[in-house]
C-alpha cells in the first residue's frame, strides 16, 4: 500500500468511525504518522480526500466483483444471486461511502470535481448490473434491461436501508435470494405480457450526468493520465522501473492524443503498464473513460 492509499485508507476508517466533520487533517495525519503537509501533496483539502476515498471504494466495488468467476456448477441464476450477496455485504461493510446508494445526505457540499466521480460511477455501476441481469436471464430480456435495472436497484436500495439504518437482522443471503427470485417473476411476466418497455439507455443521461462535451472528454483523460502518473510515481521500485514505466505512459499519452489513435496499441500499453498491480485500478478507470469517449462519440 503506497502512502496516498494509506491516506485514504486511515481517513475512511475515521471519517466512518467519528463522523466526516469531526475529523481533522491533523487527526488523519497523526494516525498515518505523517506530517499534516504530506496530505496536502495528494489532496487539496478535506474535501479533496473525499472524493478520493468514494472514488477508491467504488474501483474496488468493481475490482472485487471481477474476481467472482462464474462456477461451472453453477447456473447463471445463481451466480447471480451470488453476486448480489456480495454487493450487500459490500456496501454493509462500506457503510459511510454508501450512503449515495442509499440516498442518504453526503456530507459534503456539491462539486464539478465530485459530480463528475459520482456520475461516473454511477454509469460504470448500471451498466454492470445491466450486465449481471443480462447473463442471467438471456438477451431475450434485453428490451424489458433498463426496467428491470431501475426495479432491482429500488429493492437493493431499500434492503439495505432496513440493514444499515434501522439494523433489522435480515439474513443477507436470504435477502440475495428474495431479490432475485421477485426479479425473476417479473422477468416471468414482461416475457409473458410483452408490454412495451417504459426505459431505455438515455437513464444513462440526466441533468446531473457527465457533460458529453469534447472538452469534459478531455479533461477526464487528462485527470486519468496525470492520476497513473502520480501512481507511478509513488511505486516502490527501481529507478529503472519507474523510468520505463513513465516512458510506457507517454507512448500510452501520445498515442490516445492522435486524431485517429490506434486501439491495438493503446490495448497493448494498457496491459504492458497494467503488469503492476498497484496501478491496474487507475488504468482500469483510463479504461471505461476512453470506452465511454468512443461510444458517445459513434
Amino acid at each position: 500500500m503506497n502512502i496516498k492509499e494509506h491516506i485514504m485508507k486511515t481517513a475512511l476508517n475515521l471519517f466512518s468511525k467519528n463522523g466526516y466533520n469531526a475529523t481533522s487533517m491533523q487527526e488523519i495525519a497523526e494516525q498515518c504518522g505523517i506530517a499534516k503537509g504530506s496530505i496536502y501533496k495528494f489532496f487539496l483539502s478535506k474535501e479533496d480526500l473525499f472524493i478520493g476515498i468514494f472514488d477508491m471504494c467504488y474501483q474496488e466495488l468493481f475490482e472485487q466483483a471481477e474476481r467472482f468467476v462464474a462456477d461451472q456448477g453453477r447456473s447463471p441464476r445463481e451466480h447471480f444471486i451470488q453476486l448480489v450477496e456480495f454487493q450487500i455485504q459490500y456496501f454493509i461493510k462500506n457503510e459511510f461511502i454508501m450512503m449515495d446508494f442509499t440516498h442518504r445526505e453526503l456530507p459534503i457540499q456539491r462539486s464539478d470535481k465530485f459530480e463528475e466521480v459520482r456520475n461516473r460511477n454511477r454509469i460504470k455501476k448500471m451498466n454492470w448490473h445491466k450486465e449481471l441481469i443480462v447473463a442471467a436471464y438471456g438477451t431475450e430480456i434485453e428490451p424489458y434491461v433498463w426496467d428491470l435495472i431501475v426495479i432491482f436497484r429500488g429493492f437493493l436500495t431499500q434492503y439495505l436501508y432496513y440493514i444499515i439504518y434501522e439494523n433489522r437482522p435480515l439474513s443477507i443471503n436470504k435477502v440475495s435470494l428474495f431479490i432475485v427470485e421477485r426479479l425473476s417473476a417479473i422477468v416471468q411476466d414482461l416475457l409473458h405480457d410483452r408490454p412495451d418497455p417504459l426505459l431505455d439507455k438515455s437513464i444513462l443521461r440526466t441533468s446531473d450526468d457527465l457533460s458529453l462535451t469534447a472538452d469534459n472528454h478531455a479533461k477526464s483523460i487528462r485527470e486519468s493520465l496525470n492520476a497513473i502518473a502520480r501512481a507511478i510515481n509513488d511505486l516502490k521500485t527501481s529507478d529503472t522501473v519507474r523510468h520505463e514505466l513513465n516512458d510506457t505512459l507517454k507512448l500510452l499519452t501520445d498515442e490516445i492524443w492522435l486524431k485517429e489513435p490506434r486501439e491495438f496499441l493503446i490495448h497493448a500499453l494498457m496491459g504492458h503498464l497494467a503488469r503492476n498491480n498497484e496501478i491496474q485500478g487507475y488504468l482500469k478507470q483510463l479504461e471505461f473513460i476512453l470506452i465511454q469517449t468512443a461510444a458517445d462519440h459513434a
